[in-house]
This record gives C-alpha cells, structure tokens and sequence, in this order.
C-alpha cells in the first residue's frame, strides 16, 4: 500500500526521524534539562548534595578510621555484619540465617561471612539460650572494641564539624535532617536505624 500525499496526514515515522535529528544536533534540550528547569532551586540543590553525600558514604571515611584505630586487617564489610548483630541480639538472638535475612544475602553467602569473622575474633558462636539445639552469634571483645571506636570516630568528627557552626545552626540542621531521613525512610519502606558509618 503507497502512503499518502496529502500534506495535513505526514507518514507517521517523518516525527520521529525529525526529532531525533534535531537532538542530535543540539536543537532540542535533553530529559534532564527539562526536568532541572521545571524543578525549585532548592530541589536540585539537595539532590546535588545528597550525590556529594553519596559518595563520601561510599568511601566509608568513618569506618575506614576505626578500624586502622583498632586492628587495619578488618575487612571493611564486615563492619555491617556487627550492626546486624547488634540490632538482632536487642530483640532476641543473633542466628546466621537472622544475618542473612537482614541483609538480604543467601543464608550460604551469610554462613560464610560469619565463619570469616569467627575466624577473625569479631564474632563468636555460642549456644541458644531458648534452645539448646540452635547455634547463635554474638559479638566478641574486639567487635565491641571495634564498634564503640566507630561511634567514638563519628561523634569526634561530628563534632569537630559542627563545633565551627554559628548558635542556633547545628540544632535547627539536626532538626530538619532527621526530618528529611524520617521522610526518605517513610518514601522507601525502610529504616537505616543503626547503620554504621
């Protein structure tokens, strides 16, 4: 079947090879642009800075710091295993498959995390105190060691950060920033309570 002439009815794959000619060239502006111009100066201005955060939590400053404070040959993930834990052992007990769950890995990757660990003196293997029959987690001497200098690290930095703000502006930023994670956390369906740095 031929298309037709008629100007008012164009072929309608003429728009989009148009188009795509023009993006090419410059003509048209791209998703992102748009979508920038449409939104509030302090919109981007967060989403700027939530990029900048996301990138200094990446690199693990805090963490990186108490562990080269307490023993450097600690593998850096397994700083969150010992969050885990500790949440896990304030509502019950800690178990291998309670780790894996929690942060969402198969229960063999999880085995092997915590056999790593116990061999690293960060965990120990103990018996259920409701039953006998089951194996349980806890944190060992150098694990607690370890997380009491994260906290330590943390506040010291925090500190040392905030100390340099005029009065009035650290408590209205903590304010609003744990209005602004509150709100994030609500919007995704999680909580990062706990978490380390």
């Amino acid at each position: 079947m031929t298309q037709s002439s008629d100007p008012a009815r164009p072929a309608p794959e003429a728009a989009p090879v148009a188009g795509a000619a023009a993006v090419a060239g410059g003509g048209l502006p791209s998703a992102n642009q748009s979508l920038d111009a449409s939104m509030r100066p302090e919109v981007l201005q967060v989403s700027d800075v939530m990029r900048r955060w996301r990138v200094l939590i990446g690199r693990r400053i805090i963490s990186r710091r108490a562990i080269a404070n307490v023993d450097p040959r600690i593998d850096l993930s397994h700083v969150d295993v010992l969050d885990v834990v500790r949440q896990l052992q304030q509502d019950s007990e800690a178990t291998v498959g309670g780790v894996a769950r929690a942060m969402r890995i198969d229960p063999s990757r999880g085995s092997r995390i915590i056999a790593d660990m116990v061999e690293e003196g960060l965990l120990l293997r103990d018996v259920s105190a409701q039953d006998s029959r089951r194996a349980v987690i806890r944190r060992s001497a150098l694990g607690e060691a370890l997380q009491a200098e994260l906290r330590k690290v943390k506040m010291a930095l925090l500190e040392d950060i905030l100390g340099e703000w005029a009065p009035g502006e650290a408590e209205e930023f903590a304010r609003l920033f744990a209005k602004f994670v509150t709100a994030m956390e609500a919007a995704s369906g999680e909580s990062s309570e706990g978490c380390a740095g």
